[in-house]
């Protein structure tokens, strides 16, 4: 099913047709906070005041502002994207849990040197290499480095983005179904251009969630396999990530009882080894709830720890870029998150070279050297399982 639409929905968006076709999916939103039944707004309360003074010493340790007062959060305006779903949101008690796939990748940057590729050669070759986990995956995330708009208001300054509105089609066409949007990199263009993104994406049916200017109620809602999920991203580059904020979030969410992943954007560009504020932002957000943490912004790999039984990967890398001067910045890696009927959960590690910005999934010798490096940068009590590519949690 997922093949079949995103084939069809990649087509009208190439024949202009996107933004004039709706099929409804059975897409899932989580009601407004304020509606919440009493006893759910009761539990989840108590529960943010049970977390904020944890949320606030790990802020106050790193230096940072907090705020812990959690009064009238829940009668805050929360905004929800719309996602492309292939089935049925799971939101009746009883539903059977069916075996579930999703992927998630690293930085796409369709501009500069990528864009000059596109038009010599098409676009299509810059995914056909990486296209089975992600056309195969039940859902496909990634982070979506700039804004798809026709706008370029700067072009003399190869550091501010802009990508052909076309590309959404072929975005949909190799499998995603939503993009992180939380990036030093969504405002390149302007708030029209950011506005542009979102409606390109759109009009090619993919979702998108995270903002590259506020934290607070940037939530992409989706349904897979009988389970429901919330995906939260949020940018720390040119700003601060409030975990606060998220940690409201993430409460609203698992009281709602959505599998959480927060995709945060931050750390240091080509550095492998995560900062003490990454694991102080990622220890807080599994402290409040969160079910997996999966990072980006370093353009390199940066390692995975666990904590809690959940899994933080601080970078998964570059997807597609155009940063030819290091291998670093020409090896990325993707995961297969599998949950199975029973509701267990691991997820596989896909590395992967990017020569020439084409994303290849290693194999043989050169997967294993991809796996040592990895296992390098990461919790020593991981290094069997990273070796293994699978890690159970």
């Amino acid at each position: 099913m997922k093949k079949f639409l995103a084939y069809f929905f990649g087509g009208l968006a190439c024949m202009g047709m996107g933004a004039g076709v709706y099929i409804a999916i059975g897409t899932y939103s989580r009601p407004a906070a304020a509606s919440l039944p009493f006893a759910a707004r009761m539990t989840t309360n108590d529960a943010v005041n049970e977390l904020l003074p944890l949320v606030g010493k790990r802020l106050s340790e790193d230096g940072s502002k907090s705020q812990t007062d959690a009064s009238g959060f829940l009668g805050a305006d929360t905004s929800t994207t719309a996602p492309r779903n292939d089935g049925e949101a799971a939101d009746k008690e009883g539903d059977d849990m069916k075996p579930t796939t999703i992927f998630f990748g690293g930085d796409v940057m369709l501009g500069r040197a990528v864009a000059t590729k596109i038009a010599k050669n098409g676009s299509d070759v810059f995914f056909n290499k990486i296209k089975d986990p992600v056309l195969s995956a039940d859902y496909s995330v990634a982070n979506l480095e700039g804004p798809i708009t026709a706008i370029n208001n700067s072009p003399g300054n190869d550091m501010r983005f802009h990508f052909d509105p076309a590309l959404a089609a072929q975005l949909a066409a190799t499998g995603f179904d939503a993009f992180s949007l939380a990036n030093n990199h969504g405002l390149d263009q302007g708030a029209q251009g950011f506005l542009d993104t979102k409606n390109n994406l759109t009009a090619a049916h993919l979702g998108y969630f995270g903002d590259a200017s506020d934290d607070n109620g940037s939530v992409l809602h989706f349904a897979v396999g009988g389970k429901n999920f919330a995906a939260i991203g949020a940018q720390d580059v040119y700003r601060q990530i409030d975990p606060v904020a998220i940690a409201k979030e993430i409460v609203i969410e698992k009281t709602a009882g959505n599998f959480v992943i927060i995709y945060p954007h931050w750390g240091v560009e080509y550095s492998h080894a995560a900062t003490a504020r990454q694991t102080t932002l990622a220890y807080a957000f599994i402290d409040a709830g969160a079910d997996m943490v999966v990072g980006s912004h370093p353009h390199v790999v940066e390692g995975i720890e666990m904590y809690k039984g959940k899994l933080i990967f601080y970078s998964l890398g570059n997807l597609v870029f155009d940063q030819y001067f290091s291998a670093d910045t020409q090896e990325g890696f993707g995961l297969r998150l599998n949950i199975d009927a029973s509701g267990s959960t691991s997820v596989d590690l896909l590395p992967y070279e990017i020569p020439q910005s084409q994303p290849t999934l290693a194999a043989g010798d050169q997967k294993t050297k991809l796996l040592e490096a990895l296992a390098s940068y990461s919790s020593p009590a991981l290094k069997d399982q990273i070796l293994a590519g699978n890690i159970g949690f």
